[in-house]
């Protein structure tokens, strides 16, 4: 296990057992809280939710709590929620923690949602695989609880929440993980995420580690992702026009569609293109070793 919180309440002090991976670093470089040791460390890392959850002594985060007057607005329904909405409905709290909480994930940012909802993240008591990522381009616009106007800030108008979640979760028996690729100095395969027959431990496998743009293109069938395209999705290209998923790979040049899968797909500010367009991504990317070779995505999005 890379990471967990045992925090006892009412104390102040690190999880000895808590790791973290450096970001920028493919993954590879596991650290504890004390390599947190200076001011310039704490500011780089400290920043990170998770981090703050595993060594609350070392980055001065000893409350391990919802910041009660934290909001935030969704890109692009503009609704203002606050921290309880991720757990509100348990059934979504998985896909929303996923989706809002760990570094790489579509809707992370700078992580601003992780640190001000660290219980409603899990962070506080929970037990976790984190892996900081880079940042991406998300801005999150933070509210006051008691003015309910969303904040004129500029925000990345993102892909409204599917409204039935198990399309999400949807992916066919004939979709198959890449059995060569490992993660973790080598550690895990992809079954690693699945081989528990305790269904939380499964779910927070998937919640830490499928956020990881590799992870979730080699391991589609343990991470549980829908393996077809959203037919609603829509993403903007540089000269400000709306394309769906097929605009990808509608190019008969075998170089210009590897070049707007590198561009699109995998790009450290659209990691989320990777979700909604599963087949252009992911399944249509063959001459890439990292990335699974399936034969087909089958099913359709419902």
């Amino acid at each position: 296990m890379i990471a967990s919180f045992n925090q006892v309440e009412g104390s102040c002090a690190d999880d000895e057992n808590f790791k973290f991976l450096l970001t920028g670093t493919n993954y590879k470089w596991i650290k504890k809280c004390s390599f947190i040791s200076n001011n310039e460390k704490r500011e780089e890392h400290c920043k990170y939710g998770h981090v703050q959850g595993g060594c609350p002594f070392t980055c001065g985060e000893c409350e391990c709590q919802d910041d009660p007057g934290f909001t935030f607005v969704l890109a692009k329904t503009q609704e203002i929620k606050d921290c309880s909405w991720i757990t509100r409905n348990k059934k979504k709290t998985h896909i929303r923690r996923l989706r809002y909480c760990f570094p790489g994930s579509p809707y992370f940012g700078d992580g601003v949602i992780g640190r001000h909802c660290k219980n409603s993240c899990g962070f506080c008591s929970a037990t976790y695989d984190t892996t900081p990522e880079e940042e991406n381009s998300l801005t999150v616009v933070p509210t006051d609880a008691s003015n309910q106007t969303p904040s004129p800030s500029p925000t990345l108008n993102l892909p409204e929440e599917t409204s039935d979640e198990e399309d999400f979760n949807f992916c066919p028996n004939d979709i198959h993980d890449n059995t060569s690729f490992h993660w973790k100095l080598n550690k895990w395969k992809c079954s690693k995420l699945i081989e528990s027959t305790d269904e939380n431990v499964t779910k927070r496998r998937r919640a830490s580690n499928c956020v990881i743009h590799e992870v979730m293109a080699n391991c589609p069938h343990a991470c549980a992702i829908c393996c077809d395209d959203n037919p609603e999705f829509r993403f903007e290209t540089p000269d400000g026009r709306q394309k769906a998923c097929a605009y990808i790979t509608n190019n008969p040049d075998e170089d210009v569609i590897k070049k707007r899968q590198n561009k699109f797909c995998y790009s450290e500010t659209k990691k989320f293109l990777l979700e909604n367009c599963s087949r252009q991504c992911v399944v249509r990317r063959k001459k890439t070793s990292f990335i699974v070779k399936t034969p087909s995505c089958g099913g359709v999005r419902g």
